[in-house]
Formats: C-alpha cells, structure tokens, sequence
C-alpha cells in the first residue's frame, strides 16, 4: 500500500481531483507519518506537499496500532479512524474494546472521538444527532 500511495501516476491524481477521497483500510497507519515524510522530500512537482494532499484527500483506518496512534501529528488525527474488521478470521473481534484501548492509552478525549466517531461521521455525511447517544 505505501507504494501504490505514492506511485507518482496516483500522486498526480491528488493534484487533478481535489474532492476525490481515499480510504486506507486494513493496512493499519504505523508506515504512514513515515511514507508521507519520504514523500515531502521525494515529490518536488506539484503544487503542494504530500502530507498537505493526504491530509485533503485521504482517511485511513485502524484496529490495533498503537505505534500508528502515536504518530497521529504526522498523519492527521482528522484523516484516522478506527475499524473492527469483524468477522475476518484474523479481526479483533471479540476483543475490541480491549484492543482499542491500548492502542489510544494517552490520546485526548477530542482525538480519540475523532478517530472513533467524528471522521467517520464527516467523510460518509453522517449527521451525529441522529446516531444513538451510546455511540457519542
């Protein structure tokens, strides 16, 4: 994935179709403050920086990374969200909650409800007063 991601014929696509969104899934996000850092320094034709296109045009996901979560500031906490990849063999399912909480011991309340809720809720134009108070 961090190849595909940057292969210079999808990163010129960034440039033409501003509103276009990617979701990373099931890659989890521990390479990418990293892919994005080699990215800045490789790419010098476009417009702007990698990381300024991945943070406009790209969310990824993950389950249990808490390597990934502890580089959040150079991804984006706006462009994580969290997923259980239930019922794969190899999802963290039934142990979730657990996994989850690991993987955010230390992030804030606001970053962690936007890994959680706020992001999902943006990138599919899902309106949060509609949602079940459980999941805020």
């Amino acid at each position: 994935m961090q190849y595909y991601s940057g292969d210079s014929h999808i990163v010129e696509h960034w440039e033409r179709f501003a509103k276009l969104k990617f979701v990373i899934a099931e890659y989890e996000i521990g390479w990418i403050a990293h892919a994005l850092e080699r990215l800045d320094h490789a790419v010098d034709y476009l417009t702007m920086k990698s990381r300024e296109y991945f943070r406009r045009n790209f969310v990824a996901t993950f389950e249990g990374d808490k390597f990934g979560v502890a580089t959040r500031s150079g991804i984006g906490v706006e462009n994580l969200m969290w997923g259980n990849d239930y019922p794969h063999h190899d999802s963290i399912w039934p142990k979730f909650m657990s996994t989850l909480q690991d993987s955010i011991t230390g992030v804030s309340q606001p970053e962690i409800q936007s890994m959680c809720l706020d992001t999902v809720c943006r990138l599919y134009g899902m309106d949060q007063s509609k949602l079940p108070s459980t999941a805020s």
